[in-house]
């Protein structure tokens, strides 16, 4: 898939990208090799920057763009930023999770307030964002300075550990029904 993306002159990527998994990307930022923007789970560049289509708070009927982006802030810390084209200001978290959960309370207290029972919701702040889905994450690898971040999990790594412990399981659950016919067929010779 990424090798059909359109590039640059330079092989950089051209934005905007998408939509992948409901999430176009506008930008990808600039990857940090910083404790705060690097787990084993995800690179965090900043000015990374991607849009969804979500219910607007002031009018739940009525759907718009949603901004997302990952900044620095004053102590260095990532921040997540959720700007709505209307109906809203802008949401400012220390999570992608955090920004999301506030939209989905605030959501919530719009529904109740028209008299409605809000459901239970819950949505993954990477997901949605964007950052954790699978053609973003190599995107996102692909940018300058990501090989150097050493505790992260590349996603074809992530994706052989997956697949190495599936096989692991399955063996031992073979191994498990194995043991068990034979014990069954031991059982039947009495």
């Amino acid at each position: 898939f990424l090798k059909d993306l359109k590039r640059d002159a330079h092989g950089r990527l051209i934005m905007p990208v998408g939509p992948i998994g409901g999430v176009t990307i506008e930008s990808l930022g600039v990857v940090k090799n910083k404790k705060d923007f690097v787990s084993a789970q995800y690179i965090l560049p900043v000015g990374f920057k991607s849009s969804r289509m979500y219910p607007r708070l002031d009018n739940l009927d009525e759907r718009t763009k949603w901004d997302q982006e990952i900044t620095e802030g004053p102590s260095g810390e990532p921040l997540f930023t959720l700007t709505p084209e209307i109906g809203s200001e802008p949401i400012v978290a220390k999570s992608a999770t955090a920004a999301w959960a506030e939209v989905l309370k605030r959501a919530k207290a719009a529904r109740e307030a028209r008299g409605e029972v809000a459901k239970k919701t819950a949505i993954s702040g990477p997901e949605f964002f964007g950052y954790s889905l699978p053609t973003v994450r190599l995107m996102i690898e692909d940018l300058p300075c990501a090989k150097e971040c050493k505790e992260y999990v590349t996603y074809a790594e992530s994706c052989a550990k997956s697949e190495e412990l599936r096989l692991k399981q399955q063996s031992s659950s073979l191994n498990e029904v194995v043991e068990i016919d034979i014990s069954d067929a031991t059982n039947d010779a009495d």
